[in-house]
Formats: structure tokens, C-alpha cells, sequence
């Protein structure tokens, strides 16, 4: 009996702790929430350190990718220095109505509205981030100027291919600094959609509350400089572009005149079959609306033996119209294309009727 009696008191002992224990357990606050709000907090630290280092690599991106368009914009190559390839290519025969000259007009002013218009964009979002921080209102007023920015490089660099697909035998000379200005508004053009990418982030930062980093700011800033720099570059080598190309109409036509004969008329039934041969060379260059080098080699030189065939045997009645296929040339030359048909009919109307032949 005191054998159990000591068995049982035993076990007393041993399970008393025990219980305790459990009770202790059960009544203190447990440890596990306070781990798991640490554990979480650690998350969103975390995560935002990985989104932090994701935007910063953004904004590295970004650079090398202006850099290296920049680096492309200063050292064009042969390629690009023969073709321009600018977006949007639209069709030309909206503009064949228009002389050179009159083309020539609204590239000038097209070329100097996209400057202003780039010029005030940088300034905008130069102004915007001096003070190191952005608002919506501010993310706004850059937008709308990039956006006018955007069109009216749009609208140079349509209106300069169209100018190189009409003019590309004419304007040789011209056309060296249109591209060179292309391939400037192409790289702003870039720079403007860097920005403008850079801003819809902005702004969906500041929609949730946050606060724009230092280095989305001074990436801002560095894309505007480099826009208003291309700017400052375009205003440059343009400034006197249109005034050289007029003046550049005259040494064409005086080129064009100078070129002699190869094949002069031996009688008068000759000579007026040179002019209409002349007619139609010209007829056949400017079907497509627009000339190509061999065309323009071609009709020159026709023009050349015509006028020397009528000189030397039109007589006094078709020497007279030397003067107006002269004229139609140097015409041609000077890009005053929209003229050339009526004046074709004029020469025409004035010529013998084509000779019947033997």
C-alpha cells in the first residue's frame, strides 16, 4: 500500500510541472504574430529595395540607350547619308502641285517651328525638375509641349521626304543638309519618347503617393539638354539653308544652258524634229510628276540640240522660240515643275506641224 501510495505521489509530481507548464504556454501572449509581422516587414523592405534597383536600371537602360543614339546621330553612316529614311514616309503627289521653291518654304518654316517647338519642350521639363521633385500638374504642362514637339518633327521630316523624292536630282547640294537636320530630328524624336515614357512611370508614382526618386529626376533633366542640344545643332547648320537653295536656282539654269550640243539639225525639217523630239523628252521625265538624273541628263541635252538645230536652221520665225525652250529648261532645273506643261503647249502650238516624213 505505501509501495502505491509513493507511486502515486511520484507521478503528482511529474505531471504538476507539466501542467503548469502547459498553462503557462497558454497564458502568456505567443511569440509567432510579433515573427510574422517581422517577417512581413522584412518582405516589404525587400520589395522595395528590388523595385528601387529595378528603376534604377530603367534609368541606366535609358542613358545607354540615348548615348548610344546620339553616338549614332554624330557619326552617320554612309548609309544613312544616302538615304533618308524618315517616319512617317508619306506619298508625295499631295505636294506635286507645288514648285521647289514653294516645297522649299514650308520645309524652312516646318524645320523652325520643330526647333521652337523642341527648345520650349527642354525648357519645360528643365524648369520642372530644378527644384528636384514633380507634381502632376507639372508631369502634365511637359507632356502637352512634348506632344507639339512631336508633331512638328513629324511634319519636317515628312515634308523633307517628300522634297528628297521630288528633288533628289536637282537638289543634290540641298539635300546634304536636309540630312543631316533628318537624322538630328530622328534623334530628337527619340529623346522625346524617352521622356515621355519616363513620365507615364512618374505619374503613375505619384497617383499611389510616392515620391519621384533623385535619379528619375536628373535622368529628366539629362534627356531635355540632350533634346535642346540637337535643337541648338538643327538651328545651326539649317540657319541658312532656303536662302543658299535660291540662290543655288540660278547656277543651275546657267549649268543647264552651258551644255553643248551634240547633234545639230542640217535643215529645217530637222531642226523642227529636234524641237519636238525636246518636247518629248520633257513630256515622257515629268509623267511621274518628279525627274530622275537620267531623265534630267537626257532632256538637257535634247533641249541643247534643239536650240542649236533652231538657231542654226529655224530661220528668223523658229529662232524666235529659242528664247521659250530655254526657258522651259532652266524651268526644269529650278524645280518649277507644276509650270512645264502649259508652257510645253505654248512651244508646241508655236512649232510648224511635225514634218511628214518622206
Amino acid at each position: 500500500m505505501k509501495t502505491i501510495i509513493a507511486i502515486v505521489l511520484v507521478l503528482i509530481i511529474l505531471i504538476t510541472p507539466a501542467l503548469a507548464g502547459c498553462r503557462s504556454a497558454t497564458d502568456r501572449p505567443s511569440a509567432a504574430p510579433t515573427e510574422n509581422v517581422q517577417a512581413t516587414v522584412d518582405a516589404a523592405v525587400e520589395a522595395t529595395r528590388k523595385a528601387e534597383e529595378s528603376q534604377a536600371a530603367t534609368i541606366e537602360a535609358s542613358v545607354a540607350a540615348t548615348q548610344s543614339a546620339a553616338a549614332a546621330a554624330q557619326t552617320p553612316t554612309e548609309a544613312a547619308q544616302e538615304q533618308l529614311t524618315p517616319t512617317p514616309t508619306p506619298s508625295s503627289e499631295e505636294y506635286t502641285s507645288m514648285s521647289e521653291e514653294e516645297l522649299a518654304a514650308l520645309i524652312d518654316k516646318a524645320v523652325n517651328e520643330a526647333v521652337a517647338a523642341t527648345e520650349e519642350a527642354a525648357a519645360e521639363t528643365e524648369s520642372a525638375t530644378t527644384d528636384g521633385s514633380l507634381s502632376q500638374e507639372e508631369v502634365q504642362a511637359i507632356e502637352e509641349t512634348l506632344a507639339l514637339a512631336e508633331e512638328a518633327i513629324a511634319l519636317a521630316e515628312e515634308l523633307i521626304y517628300v522634297y528628297s523624292d521630288l528633288y533628289v536630282a536637282l537638289a543634290q547640294e540641298a539635300l546634304v543638309v536636309l540630312q543631316e537636320t533628318e537624322q538630328l530630328l530622328a534623334e530628337t524624336t527619340k529623346l522625346i519618347a524617352a521622356i515621355t515614357e519616363i513620365l507615364i512611370d512618374v505619374d503613375q508614382i505619384l497617383d499611389q503617393g510616392a515620391q519621384v526618386t533623385p535619379e528619375t529626376i536628373d535622368e529628366l533633366a539629362a534627356l531635355a539638354e540632350a533634346a535642346e542640344a540637337n535643337a541648338a545643332k538643327i538651328q545651326t547648320q539649317y540657319a541658312t539653308w532656303f536662302d543658299d537653295l535660291l540662290a543655288e536656282f540660278d547656277e543651275r539654269a546657267a549649268a543647264a544652258l552651258a551644255i553643248p550640243p551634240t547633234e545639230i539639225a542640217t535643215n529645217r525639217r530637222e531642226a523642227i524634229n529636234s524641237a519636238y523630239d525636246y518636247i518629248e523628252a520633257v513630256t515622257s521625265s515629268l509623267a511621274d510628276n518628279k525627274i530622275s538624273a537620267q531623265e534630267l541628263s537626257a532632256l538637257t541635252q535634247a533641249g541643247a540640240n534643239a536650240s542649236a538645230s533652231l538657231k542654226a536652221q529655224g530661220g528668223p520665225q523658229l529662232q524666235n522660240l529659242v528664247a521659250s525652250l530655254n526657258d522651259i529648261t532652266a524651268k526644269i532645273v529650278q524645280g518649277q515643275l507644276p509650270d512645264i506643261q502649259g508652257l510645253l503647249a505654248t512651244l508646241q502650238a508655236a512649232l510648224p506641224a511635225p514634218p511628214s516624213l518622206p
